[in-house]
């Protein structure tokens, strides 16, 4: 099977010849910045360059996916936000909310994904990769819409809002929800295979059931119904346990749910009752990044035997993470056989 075959057909859990190696998180590393001669931040804001990169993950790392952007900004940036400018450790980063008051939000208006912000070069790069790489599975990740939305109005005083103004933060989400399936249906037309959600601030240390089911679910639910519009698989990643409400992920019809180590997938897949495949959680920072090759290949053949249908880090890479780690983990992956 070629990788993009491969990989849709795990989402979609039809048979496979084995697990492939796909990384749905960010996935730059310096290591991989000097062999490909693009780096962090030209990378981050030209599409020539941001396809290399990605590329270099499977030119260099072994991963059979090619995923962009690299950081957590662009939506937010293309809404209107300042983002502060990144170096060749550091991606762009929110400089602040956009949302103080009520005001803020009725300014605020969706605009054309192809002349927001940085988004024409997400799109660029897209289409690059699906152009020279067509066989790689291409992976584009925007914001789900309660991270987003947590983002614009600042995460303490979304946090407030549920409590005391719940209506308005929810005007806020439907305007997130606008938002990501713009984006989504703009990456699809470029070339992306599938739409990987960051829903990092839905995890059960923030939102309980009620909250979740109230805040969180919804948006997550129509973005997924506007991605399967597009005939596109939708997955999403929360990176903090989430054993109160995978049930609800599951819910929403997401083909794919990424977790961190710092959830079971045994706990999480008696919740999701194999409505979705699960994706996970070699940990970027204890093993990818501190550990040696050895520990990295018996992590990996844990998650495997855990019953993970993919296995991968369980967040996104630190630049520095080594790329001897990286390689024997795609490796361990691609050659492990059942016994």
């Amino acid at each position: 099977m070629r990788p993009r075959e491969r990989f849709l057909s795990v989402l979609h859990r039809e048979s496979i010849d084995r697990m492939p190696a796909v990384c749905p998180l960010q996935t730059a590393t310096i290591d991989q910045m000097r062999l490909s001669g693009a780096y962090w931040p030209e990378a981050n804001f030209g599409g020539e360059k941001m396809a290399k990169l990605s590329l270099a993950a499977s030119e260099f790392a072994g991963f059979e996916s090619a995923r962009v952007p690299f950081d957590v900004a662009v939506d937010e940036e293309a809404l209107g936000a300042e983002i502060g400018r990144s170096d060749r450790e550091t991606a762009p980063f929110i400089m602040k909310p956009i949302i103080v008051e009520k005001e803020d939000l009725d300014a605020l208006v969706v605009p054309d994904p192809g002349a927001a912000g940085r988004v024409p070069v997400l799109l660029d790069a897209i289409s690059r990769i699906k152009a020279e790489h067509p066989e790689l599975p291409m992976i584009c990740a925007h914001h789900a819409p309660f991270t987003l939305a947590a983002q614009l109005r600042g995460e303490e005083q979304a946090m407030v809002d549920i409590a005391t103004d719940p209506e308005f933060l929810e005007a806020i989400l439907c305007k997130c929800t606008e938002w990501g399936s713009a984006l989504a249906k703009a990456a699809v037309d470029a070339g992306a295979d599938a739409i990987m959600m960051i829903d990092a601030e839905a995890n059960d240390l923030i939102l309980g059931p009620e909250e979740f089911a109230r805040f969180a679910r919804p948006g997550e639910t129509a973005m997924v119904k506007a991605i399967h519009a597009l005939d596109c698989p939708a997955m999403v990643h929360i990176c903090a346990d989430v054993s109160l409400t995978a049930d609800q992920v599951a819910d929403s019809g997401v083909d794919g749910f990424s977790i961190g180590q710092g959830s079971s997938v045994k706990d999480i897949r008696a919740r999701t009752r194999g409505r979705c495949i699960m994706i996970g959680n070699v940990s970027p920072a204890t093993t990818l990044y501190s550990g040696t090759p050895d520990e990295v290949r018996e992590e990996t053949l844990r998650c495997i035997r855990d019953g993970f249908d993919l296995v991968a880090p369980g967040c996104g890479l630190s630049p520095k993470t080594p790329l001897v780690n990286l390689q024997t983990m795609t490796a361990t992956i691609k050659t492990f056989r059942k016994t």
